[in-house]
């Protein structure tokens, strides 16, 4: 049987810290980081919970342009880490806030990568993704 208590017990029993999750550091846990299909349901999740698609619009020139780009925040600067390692073993490559509160995918081959390697199931996020390429501002 499935009861709250059992749940927390078997997260605590598989490496997630009980109590409050920052003060505790808050970290993928060892045995997610050894395994590769583990890894990337982590970060899909971590990414599908806390994370963002955005059109990001600035003007060059009086030109406009429209960039895709992907935010994932958390005050835990170890998952930060953590989650910008496993983006450089696919050769993604992240930008840590200044803050070290979030990081960025800026370039659209980043972006595409990351949704061709670890998926979305956020319909928010892939809705973003495909409209951004509907719309041809490449």
């Amino acid at each position: 049987m499935l009861s709250s208590i059992t749940l927390v017990d078997f997260l605590v029993a598989n490496g997630l810290p009980r109590g409050h999750k920052l003060k505790n550091g808050l970290k993928i846990p060892e045995w997610i980081l050894k395994n590769f299909d583990y890894r990337i349901a982590c970060v899909r999740g971590l990414i599908d919970t806390d994370g963002c698609l955005f059109v990001h619009k600035h003007t060059v020139s009086s030109k406009e342009y429209k960039n895709i780009g992907l935010c994932f925040s958390s005050y835990s600067s170890i998952l930060l880490i953590q989650v910008g390692n496993i983006f450089e073993e696919f050769g993604i490559i992240p930008h840590i806030s200044t803050d070290g509160r979030m990081i960025y995918l800026y370039k659209a081959s980043a972006v595409a990568k990351y949704l061709e390697v670890f998926g979305t199931s956020n319909e928010r996020i892939s809705s973003v993704y495909e409209r951004w390429r509907g719309a041809r501002v490449v």
